[in-house]
């Protein structure tokens, strides 16, 4: 990862456009670990009637 970084730099990136783009990346990251777990605990049954 710091390679990439020191590339990034060096080919003239922001700080701000690493950022943003960290923060899609953890975005996303975040949202197939919850597809996992839904997928993993199933249905769920409820418990209202």
């Amino acid at each position: 990862m710091r390679h990439y970084l020191g590339v990034a730099k060096k080919k003239g990136v922001t700080a701000e456009e690493i950022g943003a783009v960290e923060a899609v990346v953890m975005a996303v990251q975040a949202g197939r670990v919850k597809a996992q777990l839904a997928e993993a605990a199933g249905p769920v049954a409820s418990t209202e009637d």
